[in-house]
């Protein structure tokens, strides 16, 4: 994909893996010491590299591991271009009312943007000006090839995990 909306299906990528783990771990999993109580997706990109990570929530190391092999799962899903079509349309309504939403009140989020794109080369908030147009235009084609991007050969699923907690 344009490099220019690099960002935005790095994000939806991100957020459906994020979703679908999270509705198969609560929907699948009525165990309370197994359950995962969130799946956060973060993703940190710069003019210089980019992470994807995603954190949960539970009780047990157990439940790590469960979560940790639904993540997985979800990835190799989105990887072999499966998206729903509906959950897609929610997740890009939500980005657009998320991203929209800072210019009606949230200006400390809005500075915070601001800043971002300009320690990141947007010298002239280019990029910042255009990303409501560049959400509006992702498609399901679009994430599934930066999905097989992100998720092929050299990078493959190779992933680092990190345990906080009492066990």
């Amino acid at each position: 994909e344009k490099l220019a909306q690099r960002d935005e299906l790095i994000e939806m990528v991100a957020d459906i893996i994020a979703f679908e783990s999270f509705e198969s771990l609560r929907t699948g999993n009525f165990d309370f010491h197994t359950g995962a109580y969130r799946v956060i997706p973060v993703v940190n990109i710069s003019f210089i590299n980019g992470l994807m990570y995603f954190w949960t929530a539970t009780s047990s190391k157990r439940g790590i591991e469960i979560a940790e092999a639904e993540i997985l799962r979800q990835c190799r899903r989105i990887f072999n271009g499966f998206i729903d079509p509906i959950l897609f349309e929610a997740l890009k309504y939500r980005k657009y009312a998320s991203w929209t939403s800072m210019f009606r009140g949230y200006t400390d989020i809005l500075a915070e943007e601001v800043i971002s794109h300009i320690v990141n080369g947007d010298w002239d908030l280019k990029k910042f000006h255009t990303r409501v147009d560049k959400i509006k235009s992702l498609n399901i084609d679009k994430v599934k090839r930066m999905a097989g991007k992100l998720f092929s050969a050299p990078q493959g699923f190779n992933y680092a995990k990190v345990y906080f907690g009492p066990e």
